[in-house]
């Protein structure tokens, strides 16, 4: 069974209650979780069961290095969720970014009142994979924030962050800030239920949809290399990208040619789906046969975005492509050599 660290705050200030110590206390010690992205996977993944150890933190210096000591004394978790409220936020904010600040507009709860002060040499940035899994496809009221404030919470997430760091434990061990909203801006219950939904991302392997374009011309089928600012450079793929949330294939692949290519689509039809698992994600790849505009330039280079070459192929032989598209080519060549 995975372990999950839950964390939330005492009240402080002004503030009678806390948002995230009273959601704190509606989640279970033990939760089953399911695949949220069943629906776009080809198998059926079994639902998991994960223990949840939940702690409410002081609002004072000690509050916020608690979760860091514990870490520096060996204790591990499969992930860490700090949870803390936002009095002027109408959204949950996923915190990208822990603030190398700390500079206070009122006292902490022991009384301590520091401003103008640094927690570090830099500002710590939470591991990107997780923030990625969280925001794709969004979770309903939770948007991204890379700004944690310079209070307690973001103390907190600066020294969990940093422990984790220093013992290598940040790819290990998945480690996020939430800011939740006052109850009177989200209904608790939707917090919660968000809240769950982050739990079922950290555990299953994200599945994502990409477009990508099958443009054809004398029996050869053009592929687009990845250039050295990409993830995964000098990799051959379709042209293509991403669905964002609400798109369909047909927008999403009108989009990404015109954003990474400045190429223009005029028609396009569905020509297949295929599904591949890489070590950190899966893919489901929507390929799309097009149409671009007449005399449509192909060597407008200085205009692309994310590629380097481009080339027409009728063999894939020594060609180094990602794995998805590497099984859509050799059907698209099947097909071709078919005619």
């Amino acid at each position: 069974m995975v372990r999950i660290l839950v964390t939330g705050f005492e009240p402080f200030g002004d503030h009678k209650t806390n948002i995230s110590m009273d959601i704190l206390e509606n989640v279970p010690e033990i939760l089953t979780i399911s695949d949220p992205w069943q629906n776009y996977r080809d198998k059926k993944l079994s639902n998991q069961q994960i223990f949840v150890e939940k702690m409410v933190l002081t609002v004072d210096q000690n509050g916020s290095n608690a979760i860091a000591k514990r870490l520096e004394q060996g204790e591990v978790w499969d992930a860490i969720i700090h949870l803390g409220l936002c009095d002027s936020c109408d959204q949950i904010r996923l915190e990208t970014t822990a603030k190398n600040v700390l500079d206070m507009r009122i006292s902490d709860n022991s009384g301590r009142m520091v401003k103008d002060s640094k927690l570090g040499d830099s500002d710590i940035l939470a591991n990107d994979a997780l923030i990625q899994r969280l925001s794709y496809p969004p979770i309903k009221y939770i948007t991204k924030s890379n700004d944690a404030g310079s209070f307690i919470c973001n103390e907190t997430y600066y020294q969990t962050l940093l422990a984790l760091s220093t013992k290598h434990l940040q790819n290990r061990i998945q480690c996020c800030f939430i800011h939740l909203p006052s109850e009177d801006r989200i209904p608790a219950a939707e917090s919660l239920t968000s809240l769950y939904q982050i739990f079922s991302r950290l555990f299953f392997k994200p599945v994502i949809e990409v477009v990508g374009g099958l443009i054809i011309d004398d029996g050869k089928m053009l592929l687009a290399r990845r250039n050295m600012s990409s993830n995964m450079p000098g990799k051959w793929e379709f042209p293509g990208g991403k669905v964002e949330a609400n798109e369909s294939l047909v927008e999403a692949i009108i989009r990404e040619i015109k954003e990474e290519f400045n190429w223009h689509v005029i028609e396009c039809t569905n020509f297949g789906k295929w599904f591949f698992e890489y070590d950190e994600l899966c893919v489901v790849l929507h390929l799309m046969r097009l149409s671009l505009t007449a005399n449509q330039r192909y060597d407008n280079v200085d205009e692309w975005t994310s590629h380097d070459y481009i080339s027409w192929f009728d063999s894939i032989g020594e060609v180094d492509l990602l794995g998805a598209d590497k099984d859509a080519a050799k059907e698209v060549l099947r097909i071709l050599k078919s005619k």
